[in-house]
């Protein structure tokens, strides 16, 4: 069985892992990523937002299966463009993605279709509306534009200029800019795989930005832990059936009001407050790094729960090993505002095996078979193991074999002492 892969970074080569195992795996990607390379029959290097581009490596590859790795080759049309051609793909249409590209479409669909995991919010248009904005919901709120999911400011004057800008740089035609109350709680992920009926939970992710403490969120995800039992220490099992029932909701009500079945994979990000989980955003596709925790301890065959899925029979006993998980992501200095590039870097990879974790490529320049940084995050190394705290030994032991003065990480992801932390603050509210 032959399979196709659109996209390029860590979460990619992770997917390219998993792929290869059932199938012989081709690649489209718009950057070489070394990783997904050494595992790839053949990679097409091209714009992944070009459908014409990928229709014809496409053809010439004549796979079974094709999968997008990233949501914004989704809600450029590739995938229907895809299924246009004839191809079966794992990911949902431009359609039903909408829930991903445009916020204010989102937030509607929640206000009608589930309001208990709704949030106040408004979606703007001027700098007038802003302003009713901060007023009526607050001082303290998230900006969400269609090429950003979340950014939080503590600062409301940087707040009320970053939502200024993003109405001002906003293109015709394109959705509104979302301003959406902060949320008193704990973040959490849960990942779904759905046929556009069945609908299947994968464990449950923490995911963490560049810094604990910073006022201000513009950052992508730089690491990731999830527990053994597939819950989070702050997340009941109640509260996780609770989330799941939100998702089967909101998938029901896309297809009768929208008349959009949505195949694939879908990440949700709640919070979970003392009234029970709110939805922050949804990713059509795997989340990043969350991609990275759940595949890594997928049990059943990738290629063959993808085909379930075009089958509309979606696999019946999906497993995921009993253990922990934790993701620390190398970024290079000054990320992400001035990152250093062009920095050499070398990877040991048989070291980092040896130290009990996997390495997962996402941002490099390749120049003369030597390894820089790139603008982006640069690389990833998870473990995995009976406790999280373990794993997250294993990755500090393997972070030696990664040679290069211009990377850093979060040293605390994955440690006792920061999944406390989240469980604190929920008492702590509770006992407010």
């Amino acid at each position: 069985m032959k399979s196709l892969l659109i996209g390029d970074g860590a979460r990619e080569h992770a997917i390219a892992k998993r792929m290869v195992e059932g199938s012989e795996l081709y690649a489209f990607v718009s950057l070489p990523n070394p990783g997904i390379s050494s595992l790839a029959s053949e990679i097409k290097v091209g714009n992944i937002l070009d459908a014409n581009e990928v229709i014809l490596f496409a053809r010439h590859v004549s796979p079974e299966y094709i999968f997008i790795g990233p949501g914004t080759v989704i809600a450029a049309g590739v995938g229907d463009a895809l299924s246009e051609a004839g191809f079966q793909v794992v990911a949902p249409s431009r359609a039903g993605a909408r829930l991903e590209w445009d916020p204010a479409f989102f937030r509607f669909f929640i206000q009608d279709h589930a309001p208990d995991a709704s949030l106040k919010f408004a979606a703007c248009e001027s700098r007038h509306e802003v302003n009713n904005a901060f007023r009526d919901i607050g001082t303290s709120l998230s900006i969400i534009t269609s090429e950003s999911p979340e950014n939080h400011f503590e600062n409301p004057y940087l707040a009320r200029e970053y939502a200024y800008r993003s109405i001002g740089a906003k293109s015709s035609g394109s959705s509104s800019v979302v301003l959406q109350e902060k949320a008193e709680g704990e973040d959490f992920t849960l990942q779904v795989f759905t046929d556009g009926e069945t609908v299947s939970a994968m464990p449950l992710v923490k995911k963490y930005a560049l810094s604990e403490n910073e006022k201000t969120n513009l950052s992508e995800g730089v690491g990731t832990y999830s527990e053994s039992n597939h819950l989070l220490p702050y997340i009941s099992a109640e509260d996780a059936e609770k989330s799941l029932s939100i998702l089967r909701k909101l998938l029901r009500a896309l297809k009768s009001a929208h008349n959009s079945v949505y195949r694939g994979v879908l990440c949700a990000r709640f919070v979970i407050t003392l009234g029970g989980p709110k939805l922050l955003n949804i990713s059509a596709g795997f989340g990043d790094p969350e991609a990275l925790n759940v595949l890594s301890l997928l049990k059943t065959d990738f290629s063959h729960l993808c085909m379930s899925i075009l089958g509309g029979k979606l696999w019946p006993s999906i497993e995921f090993k009993k253990k922990a998980s934790v993701c620390k992501y190398l970024v290079p200095l000054g990320y992400p505002e001035k990152p250093k590039i062009g920095v050499p870097l070398s990877v040991d990879e048989d070291k980092i095996s040896r130290a009990g974790a996997e390495l997962y490529y996402n941002s490099v320049s390749i120049k003369d078979g030597k390894l820089y940084t790139s603008e982006g995050r640069s690389l990833a190394l998870l473990s995995v193991a009976d406790a999280h705290e373990d794993a997250e030994d294993f990755v500090e032991s393997a972070i030696s074999a990664v040679n290069s003065e211009n990377l850093f990480y979060r040293k605390d992801i994955g440690t006792v002492g920061l999944s406390q932390k989240g469980v604190n603050r929920m008492e702590e509210l509770r006992n407010a």
